[in-house]
Parts: structure tokens; sequence; C-alpha cells
């Protein structure tokens, strides 16, 4: 089984979480959350960090602005993001 980590620990965070669980093929270390403390807990699952030093495969965020910036500060990273 493969880790994964949850970009956005909020609403539509939970709702990937929801998938990802009844998919039952990855297992979800945690959440990166700009806004919430380091090592806090949403769901049930820790709040690692910010995305400031991640390589990005998917975001959770619902907020078109949020997530467009969050994207262009990690494109260098994943150049397969685009929006």
């Amino acid at each position: 089984m493969k880790n994964i980590v949850i970009i956005g620990a909020s609403g539509h965070g939970g709702m990937i979480l929801d998938c990802i669980e009844k998919e039952g093929r990855y297992h979800v270390l945690g959440f990166i959350d700009s806004f919430k403390e380091k090592g806090t807990e949403y769901l049930g699952y820790e709040i690692l960090g910010n995305e400031g030093k991640i390589m990005v495969r998917a975001i959770s965020i619902s907020s078109p602005v949020t997530k467009k910036d969050t994207s262009h500060r990690n494109i260098h990273k994943t150049p397969l993001i685009t929006f």
C-alpha cells in the first residue's frame, strides 16, 4: 500500500480523505495545511506542516485562488500540475 499526504485540511480535503479511505489503496499519513498548526489533528490525522517543501501530486483545496497560489508555489517541483 502506497503512502499519501493530502494538501488542504478543510471540507474539500475531508471529501478527498473519504474517497481515499473508501478506495483502500493508500495509507494516509496526514494533511498539509498552511493555516493549521503542525502537530494538531484534522479528522483523526496529523497536520504534518505546510506545503513549502513537498512534491505535489494532487491538491485538495476548493478555493480557486488558494489552489492557484499553492500550485504556482509548487509547479517547479511537479510540472504535471496545471490550472
